[in-house]
């Protein structure tokens, strides 16, 4: 039997959130399920203010935010940040090639990469994997 938890990562009750004295989320009730890879909309609608909340960088002014069924703040911080990552919106790429930025995330599991795999499935050509990082986007 699969259950709602089973299904969704997130939900939002009735969250509320200001910054400066200006409501930023007012009043939202939302469900993030499972394989979600993004969040959209225009610019100032709190995108990333929603993001902050889903990994505790910033807790709710009202309402609750739940991860898995369970309200974000009886999560140890560092425990749900090891679940829970936030990737910003600017990228900073690290010193060295754009192979050693792609095989870094495995190396860190002391895994190994097929470096032209990851880069063929984001539309770039594998002769990308040699240039510096740093190079490609100024």
């Amino acid at each position: 039997m699969v259950t709602i938890l089973d299904r969704v990562l997130f939900s939002l009750d009735r969250v509320g959130y200001a910054r400066g004295g200006r409501a930023v989320l007012n009043d939202i009730s939302v469900e993030i399920g499972k394989g979600t890879t993004a969040v959209v909309g225009q610019s100032g609608a709190g995108k990333s203010t929603l993001l902050r909340l889903l990994n505790r960088l910033a807790d709710p002014d009202i309402g609750t935010v739940s991860y898995r069924g369970r309200d974000l703040r009886e999560y140890d911080v560092l425990a749900l940040r090891r679940e829970v990552a936030l990737v910003p919106q600017l990228p900073a790429p690290l010193a060295g090639t754009v192979a050693e930025n792609v095989a870094y995330g495995p190396a860190l599991c002391g895994k190994g990469c097929d470096v032209d795999e990851p880069l063929l499935l984001c539309g770039l050509d594998p002769e990308f994997a040699a240039r510096k990082a740093r190079s490609l986007s100024s």
